[in-house]
């Protein structure tokens, strides 16, 4: 039984030591050669995240304005429902849950029938 569980350690130690090394090659072999986009790749990119920046706008301003403030307090400023609920003098904190869905849902919607 001793031997089993001797065995069994060994066995495990091993296989950690043997993680660690392939860890640490494949990290030295990544910081070696570092992977470069080309300037074409870039560039492209750039005029993608530039479009999806623009219908994100667009679709922001299709919401009402409480809802795009909730949108910017929720996401952008990081505030939780609670303190979303206070700001905007709600009751109840399912309120400022709700509103956020709404707008989160009509944000999906425009995504879903412009894309």
């Amino acid at each position: 039984m001793y031997l089993c569980k001797a065995f069994k350690r060994s066995v495990l130690e091993y296989n950690k030591n043997h993680q660690k090394a392939c860890q640490k090659i494949e990290a030295f072999k990544f910081s070696q050669f570092p992977v470069e986009l080309s300037n074409e790749t870039a560039f492209i990119n750039r005029q993608l995240e530039d479009e999806q920046m623009a219908q994100l706008n667009k679709a922001l301003k299709m919401l009402n304005p409480r809802e795009r403030e909730a949108i910017f307090y929720f996401y952008y400023e990081s505030l939780s429902y609670e303190q979303i609920a206070e700001i905007f003098d709600f009751s109840h904190v399912s309120s400022a849950r709700r509103l956020i869905y709404r707008a989160i849902s009509q944000l999906r919607n425009f995504f879903l029938i412009s894309g």
